[in-house]
């Protein structure tokens, strides 16, 4: 089964309720056009995240958390490097809205890292892994949270 959505700019957004949600979305933010153009016009991250309605910029903000700790080798310390630490406090609401144990777990994590300011490569790489580990778990659990916040179908 698919649902056939329009976006707040008129634009189309097919989904079946078996696909994988965060990826369709953050998919979605990237192609986005006019989004996009406020980037490219500005270089201006805020501004790129505030051209997207709540859930996708959600969605944005958890996937610069999953990609560059637990896919990109740069870990944590390439997250806070990159200056997404900035956007921990939402991370963390966002979290606790998922509400698992995953999402407890890295929400803790996070608190850790930011804690350490600058502290100890070998203390962050740690928490990178522990990241890791949960990484899978959390990844299957904010598919769940889109699918609850769009009635199954990711529509935005």
């Amino acid at each position: 089964m698919s649902s056939d959505a329009v976006d707040e700019f008129g634009h189309k957004l097919a989904v079946s309720e078996d696909e994988d949600m965060f990826w369709k979305l953050l998919e979605y933010s990237q192609g986005h056009s006019s989004a996009q153009e406020v980037f490219d016009d500005t270089q201006d991250y805020d501004k790129y995240l505030q051209s997207f309605n709540e859930l996708v910029r959600k969605v944005v903000i958890l996937a610069d958390l999953v990609w560059t700790v637990g896919i990109e080798d740069g870990g944590f310390s390439e997250w806070v490097n990159e200056g997404y630490d900035r956007y921990s406090s939402e991370l963390k609401s966002i979290l606790d809205d998922i509400g698992t144990v995953s999402a407890q777990e890295v929400s803790f994590i996070i608190d850790t890292v930011l804690s350490m300011s600058g502290e100890g490569d070998a203390e962050i790489e740690e928490l990178t892994k522990e990241f890791k580990s949960f990484a899978s778990d959390l990844y299957d659990d904010i598919n769940s949270w889109i699918k609850e916040k769009t009635d199954g179908y990711g529509v935005v």
